[in-house]
């Protein structure tokens, strides 16, 4: 049991790190098959399937009731953290005391929609400044994960 509760720690604690990351790794392209999205829930998605296939497979077949509360407080964790990185994302300067203010900077970020054209062109929401198209993909990030991605993990 000691093996197993290390294991999944160590895995949740990799999970955690690769989802904070998911902050500085956006890149504002559009994602090929949803363009209303961005990439970032596909990639959210990637890093919690693989730490659940990873516990999955290094654990016994049959899983204890304490197995699944062991994994239930650490995959919420990781939806927090999602949370805080779109957070992040969507209002940049409203950094939270315990951020170290490190982060892409956004208005001139290389990537941005601005600078590349790729989301949101046209129509209404391409009036729009760069700042409320990001926050309308953020929006549309977060809905698109909280429909689609967590369901059938």
């Amino acid at each position: 049991a000691d093996a197993v509760e290390f294991y999944v720690c160590s895995a949740f604690k990799v999970c955690f790190e690769d989802v904070a990351r998911l902050e500085h790794a956006e890149d504002w392209a559009a994602d090929p098959s949803t363009p209303s999205i961005t990439k970032l829930p596909g990639k959210f998605s990637a890093i919690v399937k693989n730490v659940l296939t990873s516990i999955e497979t290094a654990t016994p077949a049959d899983k204890p009731q304490w197995m699944v509360e062991l994994i239930a407080g650490p995959f919420v964790e990781t939806i927090r953290i999602l949370s805080d990185v779109l957070h992040s994302l969507a209002f940049p300067t409203a950094r939270r005391p315990t951020d170290s203010g490190v982060g892409p900077a956004y208005a001139a970020h290389p990537a941005s929609p601005a600078r590349r054209g790729r989301l949101n062109e046209g129509g209404a929401v391409g009036l729009m400044g760069e700042e409320s198209r990001k926050v309308l993909v953020v929006l549309s990030n977060s809905m698109y994960v909280q429909r689609r991605v967590l369901p059938p993990l």
